[in-house]
C-alpha cells in the first residue's frame, strides 16, 4: 500500500495550492459523490466486489500514475474498463479529446465544439460513475483500512477528474458562445471581434479614420 500512500500525498500536494480558490467546488464534488453513492444498488457494489475488483483497479491506477488530473483520465478509464466498469466512453476517445491541443481559428467550427463538449460531458459522467462505485465500496469496507484506503483513493482521483472533465465541457460551450454558427455547423465570425471587423470594413468609418490620421489636405 506504499504506492497508494504516495499517490494520496501527491493528490494532496496538487490540491493544496488551489484549495482556497476551489473550496466550494471541492465540497460540491464531495457532496455529489456521496449523493451518487446512495443511488448505487446494493447488488452492484458488495464487499466481495469492492475487495476483488475495485481495490485492485485502484492500486493499478496509482501505479500507473493516475493523479486526478484530466490528463490521466484515459489511463483511469482504460484500467477501470479492464476490470469491467467505467463504460460510457472509450480510452481512445478520451485520448483524442485531450490530444487536440491548440486549434487555429480556421479549424474551429460549431460542430467540432459541440462534439468535444459532448465527449467531455460523457467523460465526466463516466468518471462520476466510477467515483460513485468507489465511494460506495469504501463505505462497505470501512472495517478493512487497507482496502478502504485504496477505494478512497479511487473515489478521490476519479471524482477530481470528473470535475475537471466537467470544466472542460463548460469551456468548449463557452468557446462556442463566442462564435456565430451557420446552419451547416460552421462558424461565421467571432462575436467579440465582430464590431471591430465590421467597423474596419465600413467605408464611412474608414474614410473618417483616414482623414483624422493623415489630414484631409496632406493625404489628398
Amino acid at each position: 500500500m506504499r504506492t497508494m500512500a504516495t499517490a494520496a500525498k501527491g493528490l494532496a500536494a496538487v490540491c493544496g495550492p488551489v484549495a482556497e480558490w476551489h473550496a466550494r467546488t471541492v465540497w460540491l464534488m464531495a457532496a455529489a459523490i456521496v449523493a451518487g453513492a446512495a443511488t448505487v444498488h446494493a447488488q452492484e457494489v458488495t464487499v466481495e466486489y469492492a475487495e476483488s475488483t475495485l481495490a485492485p483497479a485502484a492500486e493499478e491506477m496509482a501505479n500507473a500514475g493516475v493523479d486526478g488530473s484530466v490528463e490521466s483520465a484515459a489511463t483511469l478509464i482504460e484500467i477501470a474498463q479492464r476490470y469491467g466498469f467505467g463504460y460510457g466512453i472509450s480510452p481512445d476517445e478520451v485520448r483524442e479529446l485531450l490530444g487536440i491541443g491548440y486549434l487555429a481559428v480556421r479549424q474551429i467550427d460549431c460542430s467540432s465544439l459541440d462534439a468535444r463538449a459532448e465527449a467531455a460531458q460523457r467523460l465526466s459522467r463516466a468518471l462520476t460513475g466510477i467515483a460513485w462505485l468507489y465511494a460506495a465500496g469504501a463505505g462497505l469496507t470501512f472495517f478493512a483500512p487497507p482496502v478502504a484506503g485504496a477505494l478512497g483513493f479511487g473515489a478521490l482521483a476519479s471524482g477530481i477528474a470528473a470535475t475537471a472533465a466537467g470544466w472542460l465541457a463548460a469551456d468548449y460551450r463557452a468557446q462556442k458562445s463566442k462564435i456565430r454558427c451557420s446552419k451547416d455547423g460552421g462558424a461565421e465570425w467571432f462575436r467579440p471581434a465582430a464590431r471591430q471587423i465590421q467597423a474596419a470594413l465600413d467605408p464611412a468609418v474608414f474614410r473618417f479614420s483616414w482623414q483624422r490620421s493623415c489630414g484631409a489636405s496632406a493625404c489628398s
